[in-house]
C-alpha cells in the first residue's frame, strides 16, 4: 500500500481528471492559474498538508471532514510503523544504507527552495548555489504560495502545488537520489 501524491488526493476530493489536466497543461507552459483557481487549489495543497496521503487518513478526512479524527488515525499509522521497524532492525541486524555517489559528471539537480511569505523573490541561498559554475545547474525553482509563474534569469517560479508535476523523466531511476 502507498500513499497517495497530491494529485490522486485531488481526485479522492472530487476535483475532476480534466482539470488536472488544465493544471499540467498550464504548469508545462509556465502559465499562472486565475486567482480564484488558485485559491480552490491552494486550499486543497493545505488540507493535504495536513490529512498526508495515507489511504486510511484521506478516507477519514473524506468521510468526517474531521481533523482530530485524522489525527488520531495519523498517531495510530505512525505508532505500527515504529513497531515495524524496530521488529526490522531486530531479526536483521540492519542499519540504514546510504549509497555513495561516486560519477558527478553525470549528475542532474534541480536545486529548489520553498518560501511561504510574500519575500518570495528573494531567495540568496539559491543564487550562490546557481552562480557556482562547477556545479553546471541550469535552473532552479522556487516554489511559493504566489499564483503567478514567472522566470527570472535561472529561477523560475511556481505556485507550490505545480510540485506534484515534477518528476525524473528520462532519469533512470538508480540515478535519483532523495
Amino acid at each position: 500500500m502507498f500513499q497517495l501524491d497530491f494529485e490522486e488526493f485531488l481526485v479522492a476530493n472530487r476535483f475532476g481528471t480534466d482539470a488536472i489536466a488544465v493544471l499540467r497543461e498550464k504548469f508545462h507552459r509556465k502559465e499562472s492559474l486565475g486567482e480564484e483557481q488558485h485559491r480552490k487549489v491552494m486550499d486543497l495543497f493545505r488540507r493535504y498538508l495536513l490529512v498526508g496521503g495515507m489511504p486510511d487518513t484521506v478516507n477519514e478526512y473524506l468521510f468526517s471532514h474531521n481533523i482530530v479524527k485524522v489525527r488520531e488515525v495519523q498517531e495510530s499509522i505512525r505508532m505500527m510503523y515504529g513497531d515495524d521497524a524496530s521488529k526490522y532492525e531486530q531479526d536483521n541486524g540492519c542499519n540504514l544504507l546510504i549509497r555513495r555517489i561516486d560519477d558527478y559528471s553525470n549528475l542532474s539537480i534541480l536545486p529548489i527552495e520553498v518560501k511561504s511569505d510574500k519575500d518570495y523573490a528573494i531567495h540568496s541561498a539559491l543564487n550562490n548555489l546557481l552562480s557556482v559554475k562547477d556545479y553546471h545547474l541550469l535552473s532552479g525553482l522556487v516554489l511559493s504560495n504566489n499564483r503567478k509563474v514567472t522566470t527570472r534569469d535561472k529561477v523560475t517560479y511556481i505556485p507550490i502545488y505545480y510540485v506534484m508535476f515534477l518528476d525524473s523523466t528520462g532519469q533512470n531511476k538508480e540515478d535519483i537520489f532523495f
